[in-house]
């Protein structure tokens, strides 16, 4: 997909002048088309070999901790825009979610905006998804499944999903797992008021704001998001 990258191109053109920094960064997908609009781009991950995808598109990463202020700091300028998309602040435990929230507010600069997808809709529902993929060996072999697992625990409002790959249904060769621990996005903006952000506000359509020439805004939120923006 690619009309989620709508909505992180609209947040950088609200922005004050200066560089970004996208939190839990992964390979960069979500702002490195933001290189060629001439935006900086600085990314933070835990996992050292997504820094080196994210690097080779031209995203200045390095691998650190989404709730240390100290991590965020090592990017050396203070960023516009803090991103943290496709709900990987969630992949934290709860209660290191106000810490993240915390970590970026205190190093965005005066002006700018920080922007969390706080949550996915459909992590809240307990199903199996099948769906085809390119043999990750032989893209010119016949394409394989992935049969993907939402299991829903309520009580501990955590959702495990876990991931099998493989020729074919009954032939798995590969499994990814992780857990998701989410919040209602009600939650998402008190931890954003806590945190000293004013102007929040969330939306799984549309976010309006004051852009830095005092212009307002609409943000477009891609279908499937959830989005959480305030400015400092």
């Amino acid at each position: 997909r690619t009309d989620d990258l709508t909505t992180w191109s609209a947040l950088a053109d609200a922005a004050p002048a200066g560089p970004i920094l996208d939190v839990c960064c992964g390979d960069g997908r979500a702002t490195k088309h933001l290189i060629g609009a001439g935006r900086k781009v600085y990314g933070l991950d835990t996992d050292s070999k997504f820094c080196a995808l994210a690097r080779g598109v031209g995203i200045d990463a390095m691998t650190g901790e989404a709730s240390s202020v100290a991590a965020l700091r090592v990017v050396g300028h203070r960023p516009a825009l803090v991103v943290c998309a496709y709900s990987s602040l969630f992949l934290l435990p709860h209660a290191r979610h106000a810490e993240a929230i915390d970590a970026m507010a205190e190093v965005v600069l005066s002006g700018g905006f920080v922007a969390v997808e706080a949550f996915a809709p459909k992590l809240h529902e307990s199903r199996t998804v099948d769906s085809t993929v390119a043999d990750p060996n032989d893209p010119t072999s016949p394409p394989w499944v992935r049969r993907t697992t939402y299991a829903v625990d309520p009580s501990s409002r955590t959702t495990r999903i876990e991931r099998f790959y493989g020729p074919d249904p009954d032939a798995w060769t590969m499994r990814l797992s992780e857990v998701v621990y989410w919040r209602d996005p009600d939650e998402v903006a008190l931890l954003f008021r806590r945190a000293g952000l004013t102007d929040v506000s969330w939306s799984q359509h549309l976010v309006r704001l004051f852009g830095a020439d005092g212009a307002g805004r609409v943000i477009p939120v891609a279908p499937g998001m959830s989005l959480t923006v305030g400015r400092r």
